[in-house]
């Protein structure tokens, strides 16, 4: 609210700023608005004292004054309208950065169906306790830690551990808050934590912990600011002493810094401006400050680095298979929206007839396919109808599925995920750069290793939430790290890196992220290439207005008119140092 209130008054002062502008063009008087806007910055600069903050309104303000008392009503309106420009834009978006934490609240399921008294009633989340029965329908999400009491669950578990293959659980075992029942049926779960020391309920509140202390980082500028301000009123007072006031005011004149308030602001909006063309969505100067600095990126696997879909690798044929068994196996394969079935459906498109078809979820497809009758699924669901023991692992470690057909074991379908196309030659542009890439995910250790032998790079596998956070927070003691992912369950490492970096797919990570690549880990390119040219852009055009100022503080001190001091160290430093981070951002393009 205190940053919503603070752009108001910039939007004031900046309409107050262009009405003096406008009368001063019309010939009439506007004095007496500069002395208001001068008064008014004095003011906030006391106010925010008291909180034991040093703001540049105080050289602004005072800087304002001078212009005041000197008749230059014109060039002071300038100064005025540059300066709220600058922080109307600052303010925004520290402003999008607060909201990020509130979007979070979207995780969170409101309520839960529990059993009490014989009846389902719905109930807030905040009142399930340990013991109660909970009632969880098809689609809808594990609200508490809980113990399963149904025979059996299927579960998309991705929010939770990033797998993108549904997770079959058995009576007795544990399902934790995020698990979305895809079972075809509502279940019933035993909760064993409260609301507030479940696993979803933890992984939002330490991530809303992480981006708070982010949000509390000051701007660049803002960190020289107290000694910027002594150094300034030192040589002033040296000047007006040695001088006299008139060549104590070319101090206040070209010591002004509103040439680097606007020109580091018009470099930050024109860098997001080149990203946002490139898919690129950045919040907030910090993150392209840090970039550069980056010494290691963790990346997630599935939805990153993999395109979230699988496969097949390659099919081991069984004790029959010719080369109708593709065609019959994809058409019963149709029957499923599990993510195997879909691939292998794939297969073929052959238009077959399907004359009846059952799904047993998490274990496989029962369907008869043109007179066949065909059984698709794991090891154990497919013995049960052959009788036979199958080979225990014909694709080694990638994900199998088995068929049979008319009861004889057909072939072994070897399913992997698709990498991102542009995956291995992003790691590779990343590591050329002196960068090291890692990754980390709570995958089964098998998937992992074969993306991260494609890429060449280390790997750490079955990692929880938690652990992810360690491993960011280990790497972080020799330098900042950055962090790309797609997930839930990767929002405590996204929010603890120095720079979390989301590929958008659900909208509370998107919110969440530092930076958001709308088309894929490409953007990762983009990203650094910008940042370095704008962390290049930031100094040459701080180094060109310090120069002018200079220039301006030795001709105003060797005789020259306060007008000349202002627009060579002020308009002219503003101008200048535009033109030269313009000069270095496009350049390169």
């Amino acid at each position: 609210m205190a940053k919503t209130h603070a752009v108001r008054l910039w939007i004031t002062v900046l309409a107050v700023s262009l009405t003096a502008l406008a009368l001063e063009l019309l010939g009439w008087d506007a004095s007496s608005l500069i002395a208001l806007l001068a008064v008014v910055l004095l003011t906030r600069f006391a106010w925010k004292l008291r909180e034991r903050r040093v703001t540049i309104d105080l050289l602004m303000g005072f800087s304002l004054l001078v212009l005041y008392l000197e008749g230059m009503v014109f060039e002071a309106t300038l100064v005025a309208s540059l300066y709220a420009v600058a922080e109307i834009a600052e303010g925004l978006v520290e402003e999008l950065a607060r909201r990020r934490l509130t979007s979070l609240e979207e995780l969170l399921p409101r309520s839960a169906l529990v059993r009490r008294d014989g009846r389902v009633v719905e109930v807030s989340i905040g009142n399930v306790k340990p013991g109660d029965i909970v009632i969880v329908p098809h689609g809808g999400t594990v609200p508490v830690d809980s113990v399963l009491l149904s025979s059996y669950a299927v579960f998309d578990t991705s929010m939770v551990t990033g797998e993108h293959i549904p997770r079959r659980l058995e009576r007795g075992s544990l399902v934790e808050s995020g698990y979305v029942n895809m079972t075809g049926a509502a279940i019933e779960l035993r909760a064993i934590r409260p609301a507030g020391e479940s696993l979803l309920q933890l992984l939002v509140r330490e991530t809303e912990e992480a981006l708070a202390r982010k949000t509390r980082i000051e701007r660049l500028f803002e960190r020289v600011i107290p000694a910027y301000i002594v150094l300034l009123f030192a040589l002033y007072a040296a000047a007006s002493i040695t001088l006299g006031p008139d060549r104590g005011l070319v101090v206040i004149l070209a010591g002004c810094p509103s040439a680097y308030i606007i020109a580091s602001s018009y470099t930050y909006m024109l860098s997001i401006s080149l990203l946002a063309r490139r898919g690129i969505v950045v919040r907030g100067a910090q993150v392209l400050e840090k970039v550069p600095r980056v010494w290691a990126i963790v990346l997630d696997k599935t939805g990153t680095l993999t395109l979230g879909s699988l496969k097949v690798a390659k099919i081991v044929p069984g004790r029959r298979f010719d080369e109708k068994v593709v065609d019959i196996v994809a058409a019963a394969a149709r029957a499923s929206l599990h993510p195997a079935s879909r691939a292998i459906a794939e297969l073929s498109q052959e238009p077959l007839p399907v004359d009846y078809a059952r799904e047993e979820p998490g274990r496989g497809v029962v369907a008869g396919v043109a007179g066949h009758h065909v059984v698709l699924g794991s090891r154990s669901f497919v013995e049960e109808y052959t009788g036979e023991k199958l080979p225990p692992s014909p694709c080694g470690s990638t994900t199998t599925v088995y068929a049979a057909v008319n009861g004889v074991y057909v072939a072994a379908f070897c399913l992997e995920e698709e990498l991102d196309p542009s995956a291995v030659e992003v790691v590779e542009h990343l590591k050329n750069m002196g960068l090291r890439v890692l990754i980390a995910s709570g995958d089964s250790h098998g998937p992992v290793r074969r993306v991260a032998e494609k890429l060449g790079v280390e790997f750490y596998a079955g990692f929880r939430p938690s652990d992810k956070t360690k491993l960011v927070e280990k790497l972080q003691a020799r330098g900042p790290v950055m962090v790309v992912g797609d997930g839930v369950n990767d929002l405590p490492m996204l929010a603890a890196a120095d720079v979390g970096a989301a590929v958008a797919r659900i909208a509370p990570v998107a919110k969440s992220a530092d930076a958001v690549l709308l088309k894929g880990l490409v953007g990762l390119r983009d990203l650094f290439n910008v940042s370095l040219r704008f962390h290049t852009a930031i100094m040459s055009s701080l180094i060109v207005a310090t120069i002018l100022k200079l220039l301006a503080l030795v001709v105003g001190i060797g005789g020259a008119s306060l007008p000349v001091v202002l627009v060579i160290g002020d308009d002219g430093a503003t101008l200048t140092a535009v033109v030269a981070a313009t000069a270095r951002l496009i350049r390169g393009r």
